[in-house]
């Protein structure tokens, strides 16, 4: 049976810094939906793709804009991000999930057939990360994850620890990182000719002014929403 990869976008209305970012302009395009076209020129089709947003009013606007724009769209926690990651993978089939933030416009195709080729080569993998090793400019994410993996992890990550909330339920992938020894994760590494974006600007919509300066690194590299890559960087 063919393993079944999706693309799960985290999304919601309420950040505190820049409520309704992942629609905002970017270039005259709604942030989504320029990380959806982008999947979607590079070859996923509708089907493998779901923004997984929250049941909370605050994002009616955004299970709305998903439907004008054709989009699947999940509804879940709010809070408890794992769980409807999970939720929204499995109400889809999906074997594994790329775990795609939706204030990351920039999404690189290119890296994530790398990580799916990955997959191919070891499909008892519980993780294929960029992440927990940085090579790649901050906002230039990757992460596959193995669903039966993430359900075992929704069972027993503790949402308490020692009086703290440990966020693993807030953050998905932090407790596998933590827990790297019972999980098989596994590293991407860019080749040696590929250059080090460690120190390039940070390619995410957190705040307003991240839209202005964003827009004006696309001027400087003589690009757009739907075609720049962060080589464009170099």
């Amino acid at each position: 049976m063919r393993t079944r990869i999706g693309v799960v976008i985290l999304a919601r209305m309420s950040s505190s810094r820049f409520p309704g970012k992942v629609i905002a302009p970017l270039g005259g395009i709604p942030v989504l939906e320029i990380l959806t076209r982008r999947l979607l020129q590079g070859g996923f089709t509708g089907e493998e793709i779901v923004v997984a947003t929250s049941e909370h009013p605050s994002d009616d606007a955004l299970a709305e804009f998903c439907a004008k724009k054709y989009i699947n769209c999940y509804r879940g926690d709010l809070k408890n991000v794992l769980e409807r990651f999970v939720n929204a993978s499995r109400f889809y089939d999906f074997d594994f999930s790329f775990r795609v933030n939706a204030d990351s416009p920039f999404v690189s195709v290119a890296l994530l057939k790398h990580a799916m080729k990955e997959c191919e080569d070891q499909p008892s993998v519980d993780v294929i990360t960029n992440v927990r090793r940085r090579f790649w400019p901050y906002g230039i994410a990757c992460e596959l994850i193995n669903i039966r993996s993430a359900e075992r992890l929704l069972a027993t990550v503790p949402e308490m620890r020692d009086g703290q909330p440990t966020g693993y339920r807030e953050h998905i992938t932090s407790a596998f990182y933590a827990s790297h020894e019972d999980f098989n994760v596994v590293d991407l590494i860019p080749s040696d000719n590929v250059s080090d974006f460690t120190q390039s600007p940070a390619l995410t919509v957190d705040e307003p002014e991240d839209v202005v300066r964003l827009e004006r690194l696309l001027a400087q590299c003589n690009s757009d929403p739907l075609t720049f890559t962060y080589e464009n960087l170099v």
